[in-house]
């Protein structure tokens, strides 16, 4: 009667071949039956039984591991723990392992050192041999016997390969799908490839900032001098009574919550006698690299063997070998510039940054290699490509933003800030707002701390202007007038007070200060800007007349609309003459011209001039201009105020529609037309209808602009006319 163990011996078949002498006749056959030869190497492990070291426990480990690990890897199915290096994967798969282990849930443990494909068969080989599967003691047959008797074995089996550095490693050697066997790998990888029908990719990320904190706080408690005991601050509820975790959370989200980084942080701290605050300010020297504050190799903390920039520094050279080759490690010094929170694909693929990767690498680059190689980078977790459902972000550990940008020299660091800049300016949408234009913002705030004289030198980068200006359209007037503080601080220490990027500064400066309403002074600082660009380029020069028509403007917001109706009407022909009669410039002072002459009482020649600027624009330009629309828009008003509100009415209602075409439904500008048309509709005999379009609107508007923002407040108070003429007495008493 054969033995249990004996029925679970994988099958060695014996080819039908004859060699050496032979004595007698020999029948060949069309097809011989396996002839099965049951062998032993040696004695047959008692179960349960584990091959290969799982890595121990490391000190105070933060719990990730799923309540039920048998749920999380049911048996006959297989998990990859995906992920950047240094997050935890091989602490949360021998976690897991362990589990399932002491549950009494497996048989047959091994874990297997999976950075090559070597290294997985030669463990396969040492296995098949010590599970007595491999008789012969052939390591070439060792990893087929192996699976062969993972294949049919009745013994409940996980099979762990750790770090599993490319997909093609494992190619034949994946352990097979079996109702008694589960599988666990650990990868920096999340190819397509890692996936089958019963093997599922998991992502793992970085800490919580619950987990950062507590891990921290018990590290920090083993200083020899502490009272405290590790055990006693594992939750980060003790993290408040423990003094030398003063500064922890802060620290954890600079080191943005990667394990491995955590805990060589925690060392080097310790070694040097250093608080949290004074790591966090080493930390923020860029002066230094990363690795100057992390432990040396010999001091590295849970029998570490890699600092975390070698950890990283791994993923890129891999990341390099794919293709492109040689392109991704590049595209990621890009994003190591920019936001880590989001940088919008668009900037990758822009003309600037693709010239700029050609001149580094030496290769022609098209979209869809710089695609390509956003996708290794994505595949080997070193970035994280997000599909909203208008464009593509990329997010970036900040660590690995960091390591990327410790390789480069203080030339290369400037050369990649200019470019990044120059692929932001492209990236902007030609509208004035958009939902690009607060992402843009953020990652051009990023880009100061690199290389700021390189934003400054020769002239002010017009990235910069850019962002001031969405600032103040956006209704940010303070924040704005802030940036362009901040500019002409910058600007000093490196440009020329005279410059022309330095004057523009300051006249936009000066705007936007008189938009907040410290007209008086905006009034003077513009004077001196235009009296220094008329010295320095010429009184006709485009910098002096852009000076003037600002000057004119807020003279007219500042009361004295006479004189800047009389400085209008004194620059326009110049920049008629000069720019012509079509630039934006010259198209924008005539708009401000009409629209003080209606300030003054002159509708009937604002009026005429409107209707004239109007004609002219629409010989170059289309209906759906966004200029256009301005200047539609100011004469419907126009029309409004002169008594003729059918006309007013049916204006903005083409406006409208155009409006919808080209910003959207939500776009401040579409939100304001709803208004305006509302408004004359009721006044031409239509009251019921703009009740209800001004009940939506302050529905639409609250959700846009929140129930903070002036607008729905004021639209609501617009209700109680239309309402009291459409009978409603008491809902307009309500509104008012």
């Amino acid at each position: 009667m054969e033995s249990e163990d004996s029925r679970n011996e994988p099958e060695d078949v014996v080819l039908n071949s004859v060699g050496g002498g032979v004595n007698g006749p020999v029948v060949k056959a069309s097809r011989i039956r396996d002839v099965i030869i049951h062998q032993h190497a040696g004695p047959r492990p008692n179960l349960p039984h584990r091959i290969g070291a799982v890595p121990a426990r490391v000190g105070c480990f933060q719990q990730r591991r799923p309540v039920d690990a048998g749920e999380f890897v049911p048996a006959g199915t297989g998990r990859v723990l995906s992920g950047l290096g240094g997050v935890g994967k091989t602490q949360l798969a021998a976690e897991l392992a362990e589990h399932l282990w002491f549950e009494g849930e497996i048989e047959l443990l091994v874990w297997v050192a999976a950075s090559s494909r070597e290294a997985i068969t030669s463990a396969y080989a040492a296995a098949a041999a010590e599970l007595g599967w491999d008789p012969d003691g052939n390591p070439e047959r060792g990893p087929e016997r192996f699976l062969a008797g993972l294949a049919s074995s009745s013994w409940r089996w996980l099979v762990v390969l750790d770090d599993l550095r490319s997909p093609g490693d494992a190619t034949g050697l994946w352990p097979p799908d079996r109702p008694q066997g589960r599988t666990l790998a650990t990868t920096r990888r999340r190819d397509a490839a890692l996936v089958h029908d019963r093997r599922e990719l998991v992502d793992i990320g970085v800490f919580t900032a619950e987990q950062s904190l507590a891990y921290l706080t018990a590290r920090l408690a083993n200083r020899p001098q502490g009272a405290e005991s590790a055990a006693e601050l594992t939750g980060a509820e003790g993290a408040a009574d423990f003094a030398g975790a003063e500064g922890a959370a802060e620290l954890a989200a600079d080191l943005g919550h990667l394990p491995l980084a955590l805990a060589q942080a925690a060392a080097y701290l310790l070694d040097e006698d250093l608080d949290c605050h004074e790591y966090r300010a080493l930390l923020a020297d860029r002066s230094r690299r990363l690795a100057d504050v992390l432990p040396e190799q010999e001091a590295l903390p849970d029998e570490q063997v890699d600092p975390v920039t070698a950890t990283l520094a791994l993923s890129v050279e891999l990341a390099g070998r794919l293709r492109p080759v040689g392109l991704a490690p590049k595209v990621l010094e890009v994003a190591a510039m920019l936001d880590p929170q989001g940088i919008p694909a668009e900037v990758f693929t822009s003309t600037a940054v693709r010239a700029y990767l050609e001149r580094v690498t030496g290769d022609a680059v098209d979209q869809h290699a710089v695609r390509s190689a956003l996708r290794c980078l994505h595949r080997l977790n070193l970035i994280t490509e997000d599909s909203g459902a208008n464009s593509r972000r990329v997010r970036v550990h900040a660590l690995v933003q960091r390591a990327a940008r410790d390789q480069l020299t203080a030339d290369q660091l400037g050369a990649l800030v200019h470019s990044a800049a120059d692929g932001l300016y492209e990236t902007w949408p030609r509208e004035r707002s958009g939902d690009l234009i607060p992402t843009l913002r953020t990652n051009t705030e990023a880009l100061h701390p690199h290389a700021p004289g390189h934003l400054y030198e020769c002239c002010c980068h017009p990235l910069l202007f850019l962002v001031g200006a969405s600032l103040g359209r956006s209704g940010a007037v303070t924040a704005a007038v802030e940036h362009f503080q901040r500019m002409r601080e910058t600007a000093a220490r490196y440009s020329d007070p005279e410059q022309h990027g330095v004057l523009t500064i300051r006249l936009e400066l000066a705007w936007w200060r008189g938009v907040a309403g410290d007209l008086d002074a905006a009034v003077a600082d513009t004077e001196q800007v235009a009296d220094v660009r008329a010295q320095a380029f010429g009184p006709d020069s485009p910098a002096a007349l852009e000076a003037r028509v600002n000057l004119a403007r807020l003279r007219s917001e500042s009361g004295d609309v006479a004189g800047g109706l009389a400085e209008l009407n004194s620059v326009v022909p110049v920049l008629i003459r000069v720019l012509g009669a079509d630039h934006d410039d010259t198209l924008s002072a005539r708009v401000c011209l009409a629209n003080d002459q209606a300030s003054l009482g002159d509708i009937a020649g604002s009026v005429t001039a409107m209707e004239v600027l109007l004609a002219d624009m629409l010989r170059t330009r289309e209906k759906q201009d966004p200029g256009v629309l301005s200047v539609r828009h100011s004469l419907a008003l126009r029309h409004g105020e002169a008594g003729h509100v059918q006309q007013a009415a049916a204006e903005f209602g083409e406006l409208l529609e155009d409006r919808l075409q080209v910003h959207g439904p939500d776009h401040p500008n579409t939100l304001q037309t709803r208004g305006l048309l509302a408004t004359y509709r009721a006044r031409a005999g239509e009251p019921e209808h703009a009740v209800d379009e001004l009940e939506m609107l302050v529905q639409d508007r609250l959700r846009v602009q929140g129930p903070d923002h002036p607008d729905p407040l004021s639209t609501r108070d617009e209700l109680a006319t239309p309402r009291a003429a459409a009978g409603d007495a008491r809902g307009a008493l309500e509104e008012m």
